[in-house]
């Protein structure tokens, strides 16, 4: 029997409450501060969130945890990422990191386009609630998010509203505390993680999948988790046991 459940780290209650919320279902909490985590039953998806801190104790763990339920949606939520608080923000981010069966695919990411438009307010919330300077940044964040990062260039990035790309990087800056290129550059770091630990494709494939020269890749990636591509392939220790389900 199917269990409807979404795992989510132990230590994120807010998320678990929007979790439950947003898919209608039970959520599981499993606790990610140890090595080890037994799951005793057939998740419908992972559900993780994201600081955009980049630790590999963290996030390589997560990601082998995913790694032993291969046919299971993996779900990140990212909070969005800003200088300040502003009211009527979207709590999360959220995007489909690896889908499972077409069905279970297709419902998820209607789900999480919905949960994104109600947010924003483009279904529910009246638009003028936003501040005007804001909207974009939330769309053009969750647009780098679900391209994986796989923006050649800052000038492929279509601004909302006429908005011309250099102003919006210019408020993008202000407002988040980072360039567009460096948040595209951080997206990319952590899809490519996600396939170093989640499939079997060569490091030199991945870095060109993501726009890298094999050997800036290998530069960029330990300047973001200290550590180096070939290094997180032998990872083995760091794979999560599984209790096979009742």
């Amino acid at each position: 029997m199917r269990h409807e459940v979404i795992f989510v780290p132990s230590n994120d209650g807010k998320l678990a409450t929007w979790a439950s919320d947003i898919f209608d279902r039970g959520v599981r909490n499993i606790n990610m501060a140890s090595s080890c985590a037994v799951i005793d039953c057939t998740p419908v998806c992972f559900l993780f969130a994201c600081d955009y801190r980049c630790s590999i104790e963290v996030c390589a763990i997560k990601f082998c945890l995913a790694a032993n339920w291969a046919s299971i949606p993996l779900v990140i939520a990212r909070q969005p990422l800003l200088r300040r608080s502003v009211p009527f923000s979207p709590k999360y981010l959220v995007s489909l990191f690896r889908g499972g069966s077409m069905q279970s695919e297709s419902m998820l990411r209607v789900k999480l386009k919905s949960s994104f438009q109600a947010q924003l307010g483009i279904i529910s919330q009246p638009i003028f609630r936003l501040p005007v300077t804001m909207r974009p940044i939330f769309i053009i964040q969750q647009r780098i998010i679900d391209a994986r990062g796989k923006i050649k260039q800052v000038t492929q990035l279509k601004a909302d509203d006429g908005v011309p790309i250099s102003l919006l990087a210019r408020n993008f800056k202000r407002l988040t505390g980072v360039t567009l290129k460096s948040f595209i550059d951080k997206i990319r770091l952590c899809h490519s993680l996600g396939d170093l630990l989640l499939t079997s494709k060569l490091i030199k494939c991945i870095a060109l999948e993501f726009g890298y020269r094999p050997t800036s890749f290998s530069l960029r990636f330990h300047n973001a988790f200290q550590i180096w591509p070939s290094q997180v392939r032998s990872m083995s220790d760091l794979l999560i046991r599984q209790k096979s389900p009742r």
